[in-house]
């Protein structure tokens, strides 16, 4: 709530010699035996030292910005002047920036506010105003300072009171689908949070090998960046330290590269990687019959007709590609939202273990329907419904070894 920056005339410490420097190597001004010991003055070294000062100013300044802007009620700014009466260092840039003059006791600043309410923004200014004080003692007596502080001027009302929201609730897209999946498997995995069978049984685990599959896939956005595979596998694996522990190293890295190279040499990466407009982590959200539904497209791009493609990752198997279709809907709903003008949406889901994909168009119609389907899901999920859905055992991590669901109460 408050921050206190002291001392901010403070000279601080200045880079000595030698000096290192990631361009011009390493710096200092050697001895001059002949001429008893005397120092040299290379302007080489000069430079060096113009830039280390530099270099320690923008991180002084980086510190300063981030202890100003920590503060959420009050930020009290000390420091003195020099015997001239003129401000050095910090103190120095705050009268520069904020034109701190020798006149006055006070200082206003325009202030501007964006509120936000019904998909509309209105901007709202005022001033506000801030006390400089500059000799404490000459202006009250030391024996009557008291500890209360002195409210800031801040105005009465510096914006319109806002409106109550007509969103009820924001939703991602995964949630959704695995509910629409299965309302039982999402009560066990996202309101109870039972681990499933599989997990930490792996020597890399889905959930790493998810993170470090789609690290690697995101910086892959043509096909020249292919070449550098082996340190964009190294560094997606630098995440994990025991990941990288021998005997496993090789292993690990192998498993890794199998997924990547399975989505690389398919026929559906060949277009993809051949695209001229492509976006990889495009994380999108839509206001959709009043709840915002948010969601994380792997890959856009265009393709030779000229129509936007998606691609979405999957390192689990692909026993049931038809599981996917809840989640291959949703974010076609999602993307027409935001791009209405395309007529036809197109997802592909590529299982990046077996190296399999499912694609699907969706068209107007079709998405006006999953639009229609949407609230009564929602409602169903709000009020706690949570029944047993057979059809997809066979790809469900809370199914035994038969593919049977383990929760045998109807």
């Amino acid at each position: 709530p408050v921050v206190i920056l002291p001392c901010l005339n403070r000279r601080g410490q200045f880079s000595k010699e030698p000096f290192i420097d990631e361009k011009l190597g390493i710096g200092f001004s050697p001895l001059k035996l002949d001429e008893g010991y005397a120092k040299t003055d290379p302007e080489i070294v000069h430079l060096m030292k113009d830039r280390a000062n530099a270099k320690d100013e923008a991180e002084k300044k980086r510190l300063f910005y981030v202890g100003a802007t920590r503060a959420k009620d009050r930020l009290i700014l000390s420091g003195s002047l020099n015997a001239y009466y003129k401000p050095d260092n910090m103190l120095k840039w705050l009268y520069e920036y904020l034109a701190i003059g020798e006149a006055g006791d006070s200082l206003e600043l325009p202030v501007t506010l964006n509120t936000h309410s019904d998909n509309t923004t209105n901007t709202e200014s005022f001033h506000l105003n801030i006390p400089i004080i500059k000799q404490l003692y000459g202006i009250i007596d030391a024996d009557k300072i008291s500890d209360e502080t002195t409210p800031a001027q801040f105005p009465e009302h510096p914006f319109s009171s806002p409106k109550t929201s007509d969103f009820s609730m924001s939703f991602s897209v995964a949630e959704l689908a695995n509910y629409a999946r299965c309302p039982l498997r999402y009560q066990l995995e996202n309101v109870l949070r039972i681990p499933t069978a599989e997990e930490g049984q792996t020597d890399l685990d889905e959930t790493e090998m998810d993170i470090a599959v789609h690290h690697v896939l995101d910086q892959i956005k043509h096909r020249s960046h292919i070449q550098n595979i082996d340190n964009l596998i190294d560094t997606a694996l630098e995440n994990y330290p025991e990941a990288l522990n021998e005997p496993t190293t090789t292993e690990r890295k192998a498993a890794l590269r199998t997924h990547i190279n399975n989505f690389l040499n398919s026929d559906l990466a060949k277009t993809a990687l051949s695209a001229s407009e492509t976006c990889t982590n495009y994380r999108i959200h839509a206001d959709i019959n009043g709840h915002i539904i948010l969601g994380k497209l792997d890959r856009l791009f265009r393709d030779q007709t000229g129509q936007w493609q998606i691609i979405n990752y999957k390192t689990t198997g692909a026993q049931d590609l038809k599981c996917w279709k809840p989640e291959m809907e949703l974010y076609a709903l999602l993307f027409h939202k935001v791009h209405p003008n395309e007529p036809i949406v197109t997802i592909n889901f590529y299982a990046t273990a077996p190296g399999e994909s499912e694609q699907m168009f969706f068209s107007t119609k079709d998405l006006q329907n999953v639009s229609e389907h949407l609230p009564v899901q929602i409602t169903s999920l709000q009020q706690g419904i949570f029944t047993k859905n057979l059809e997809h055992c066979c790809s469900c991590p809370y199914a035994d070894l038969q593919g049977q669901c383990i929760i045998t109460e109807p």
